[in-house]
């Protein structure tokens, strides 16, 4: 379960790097820097691949000597991203008109 999981985390990382390079346009209208939700949605776009990498190689590691625990836990890690940018993305659909400078 860890390694299927783990790759599919590498995939999702790897299919994210190109938004992930994009997401400073979304900062770049007049005002943007001044919504929580944008700069919120940004960091989550801009660290998922990141955080998809690591959590993958952590589970990776944990699994091989065994910690089964803990390999799950890392694998839930880039979750956090997802909800965060799902959470951001409704706030600025629903409170700024779809708008990222509000």
């Amino acid at each position: 379960m860890v390694l299927i999981v783990g790759t599919i985390w590498i995939v999702a990382g790897a299919a994210g790097a190109l938004p992930a390079v994009f997401s400073v346009m979304m900062i770049d209208a007049p005002g943007a820097t001044e919504r929580p939700a944008t700069l919120a949605l940004v960091a989550a776009v801009a660290s998922f691949p990141c955080v998809c990498f690591f959590s993958a190689t952590r589970a990776f590691r944990h699994r091989r000597v065994d910690e089964l625990s803990r390999a799950c836990f890392f694998l839930l890690l880039p979750v956090i991203n997802l909800a965060v940018a799902g959470a951001a993305a409704a706030w600025i659909q629903q409170f700024q008109g779809g708008k990222f400078n509000g």
